[in-house]
């Protein structure tokens, strides 16, 4: 197993102490992590496409200051974060087998290894906080977070119709003007 703790980001120090059982964490707002006491670092792409694979609620009963989970192999790794456990850092053009081309928001600093197909009309920003969320997997509560520098390069393309203390109402992307979904 890995016999690393994780902490966050910003402190630069383990959040919680090894348990027999595993790990406590949190995550920061870019959705990086850092791997402390480890010859590991966050750079470990083939560990965090394997932690976050597996990434799931925290249905144990166990932790429930931590409401995620993520099980790699004996070990249960317990998280938290700020707001959402998968944060989207960057867009990518592929080729889908079709030979059509698809744009995915990456997510979890693994390169392109961790992805879900980007949807440009299910793009939301809260007025409360500014933030812009996209739809996630259900495992994980079903939305993520966009990386602050990646919201603000979407900011240019929204448009506010019904103000700009509301919520955008379309999000033009690859030249098309979408229509913002509220779901």
């Amino acid at each position: 197993g890995h016999s690393a703790r994780f902490g966050t980001t910003w402190s630069r120090a383990p959040v919680h102490h090894f348990e027999k059982e595993g790990y406590r964490s949190s995550q920061e707002y870019r959705g990086s992590r850092t791997l402390s006491e480890s010859p590991r670092n966050q750079t470990d792409k083939k560990f965090l496409v394997f932690f976050f694979k597996k990434l799931k609620m925290n249905t144990t009963n166990r932790y429930p200051e931590f409401p995620y989970l993520s099980l790699c192999g004996r070990e249960r790794n317990f998280v938290r974060c700020d707001d959402c456990p998968l944060v989207f850092t960057h867009v990518i053009k592929t080729i889908t087998t079709s030979g059509t081309t698809e744009n995915r928001l990456c997510y979890g600093h693994a390169g392109d290894s961790l992805s879900v197909k980007f949807e440009p009309e299910r793009v939301h920003m809260s007025p409360e906080t500014g933030r812009v969320y996209h739809p996630a997997p259900t495992a994980v509560g079903s939305i993520g977070l966009v990386r602050s520098k990646l919201a603000i390069e979407f900011s240019k393309y929204f448009r506010f119709d019904n103000g700009e203390h509301n919520s955008p109402t379309h999000f033009t992307w690859d030249t098309t003007s979408y229509t913002l979904k509220t779901d």
